[in-house]
């Protein structure tokens, strides 16, 4: 049976020294590139959206590759102002888990096409990306967020997992271990991170 090889001082070699520092270099240099927080994991998120912006708006909010809240607020203000605009009665509601959900009355059947010509240049890029930062700041597994959510809040067994959230939320929590309308529920699947 052979025995792996392991490295030791003898065995690493100048060049291998020097392409070990050119790989830690490279990665520093990566991570840490103009414009990009070292460590942000929605770095290459921000940068694609910014790389698809199409509204001078939306280029600025962009430009510095993260988005704040009154950028947020802005965009959302934007949109309803343009739904307005086409003629529809349109109003933005600021929840308990920080962003805005929207209010049509009465529905009207030119809403899904009004929608759609609103949202560019307004809220499209930037409603998603600020919603999905604050609800899930580290850009971790949402089953895994919402599964150690459901357990901070007594909701849960400790054991309960990402994967059992999965699998419950296939099949609509139905059957899981805790009350799917306690309000706390309601709160872990707005926001896991609150």
């Amino acid at each position: 049976m052979t025995r792996p090889r392991t490295l030791t001082r003898r065995t690493v070699t100048r060049s291998t020294r020097a392409a070990l520092a050119l790989a830690a270099g490279i990665l520093i240099a990566v991570s840490c590139s103009p414009g990009t927080p070292p460590g942000d994991p929605y770095a290459g998120d921000l940068e694609r959206a910014r790389k698809q912006a199409v509204s001078d708006f939306e280029k600025q909010v962009l430009a510095d590759r993260e988005i704040t809240r009154p950028e947020y607020d802005e965009a959302v203000r934007r949109y309803v102002s343009c739904m307005k605009a086409h003629g529809l009665g349109f109003e933005a509601v600021l929840g308990d888990y920080g962003y805005y959900t929207y209010v049509e009355t009465p529905s009207s059947p030119r809403h899904d096409a009004i929608h759609l010509v609103c949202r560019r240049g307004t809220t499209f890029l930037i409603e998603s990306l600020y919603t999905e930062i604050i609800t899930n700041p580290g850009h971790r597994d949402l089953d895994e967020l919402r599964a150690a959510c459901f357990v901070r809040k007594g909701l849960a067994p400790k054991d309960y997992s990402g994967d059992s959230s999965k699998a419950d939320g296939r099949r609509g929590y139905e059957g899981a271990p805790f009350d799917k309308e306690d309000p706390r529920f309601q709160q872990c699947l707005a926001n896991p991170s609150m």
